[in-house]
């Protein structure tokens, strides 16, 4: 799974919930100015009604959300907008059903799909069903995927490289994403039900392990044969080593270290994300981290920067990368 589209699906999450608390508690969850007008944001029968907007600035020249209410239930078309007043979504309410076209960048279509609204008692929930499309910046189909009740079913790509040697990269990258996280879904549950000291955990956690060992050797084979797979071969197939390898051992991490470094260069992996592989790699291996993104957190829950190596300079590595400057005295020198 590619980083960007992780972003996307966490961002338009996001957006859901949000989009949920508005409707059913009538609420302004951040505290954003509503409008005040007299046919506007009208509670009748302790029920949104009519037109509804709820403003960005208090001097309501942009807008978050902007729709109709009939009986407090979202009807036609809604638009969003991100907090910097920037198109996020539009959906069109019919009934229980939503169609939803999500633009997270540039105003530029990314993913269309449907979800439904299913009333559950003591709750409502949003889920997927159908068709979905996902399309990269430029405006090209990427995926198709199918729902049913907010499970994935079903996923076909559409990019092809015009060489059969990188579709059928491609093919293996989809697989090695797949089959990494194959036993996660069961671990999680079996660890909620039972614990991480069940037999039940501990004979899958086995097969987990030896599973990633599998897969580490199957991104080896890659890595020999084509380095690491550029965005222009292979398409959103292009993050799945570097997801799995940072989330692996420091010594699987320093393994590829100069090749993600010489990637990052290409432009197939950001300096920014390679800017916290290096300090998850550096704290993992050596105790210290260079950039002051990573930190623990204490049994009374606050949290520890970890140190830095060369702290005095640690801003001017930061704004290098993108990053903001922090306070250097919440950081501790690497001695």
């Amino acid at each position: 799974m590619s980083i960007s589209k992780k972003y996307i699906f966490l961002n338009f999450q996001f957006f859901l919930t949000f989009a949920i608390s508005l409707f059913l508690g009538g609420c302004n969850p951040f505290g954003i100015p509503m409008h005040r007008d007299r046919m506007t944001n009208r509670i009748v029968n302790q029920q949104q009604q009519g037109k509804w907007i709820t403003y960005i600035d208090s001097t309501h020249s942009k807008y978050l959300s902007k729709g109709r209410f009939k009986k407090g239930i979202p009807v036609g078309k809604w638009i969003y907008n991100t907090p910097k007043g920037e198109l996020d979504r539009i959906e069109i309410y019919r009934g229980s059903k939503i169609k939803i076209r999500h633009y997270p960048e540039n105003g530029k279509l990314a993913i269309i799909g449907k979800a439904r609204i299913v009333n559950e008692k003591t709750k409502l929930h949003f889920y997927y069903y159908g068709q979905w499309k996902y399309y990269s910046p430029q405006g090209d189909l990427e995926k198709t995927a199918w729902f049913e009740n907010g499970k994935l079913i079903e996923e076909k790509y559409s990019f092809n490289s015009g060489s059969s040697t990188y579709d059928s990269l491609v093919a293996e990258l989809r697989s090695v994403d797949l089959d990494y996280v194959k036993y996660r879904d069961t671990l999680y549950k079996l660890e909620k039900a039972f614990g991480k000291t069940s037999e039940k955990y501990k004979e899958l956690k086995l097969l987990d392990q030896k599973n990633d060992s599998l897969v580490l050797i199957r991104i080896d084979r890659i890595m020999k044969r084509f380095g690491y797979p550029s965005k222009e071969k292979v398409g959103e197939s292009n993050g799945v080593i570097f997801f799995i390898v940072s989330s692996s051992s420091w010594q699987v991490k320093e393994k590829y270290l100069e090749a993600f470094r010489l990637a990052s260069i290409k432009g197939d992996i950001t300096i920014k994300d390679l800017a916290y592989f290096e300090d998850k790699f550096f704290v993992a291996k050596e105790g210290y981290q260079l950039y002051g993104t990573q930190y623990k957190r204490l049994l009374d829950y606050s949290i520890v920067n970890y140190p830095v190596k060369d702290l005095s300079n640690l801003n001017e590595r930061r704004k290098t990368i993108g990053l903001d400057a922090v306070n250097l005295l919440d950081y501790s020198e690497k001695k």
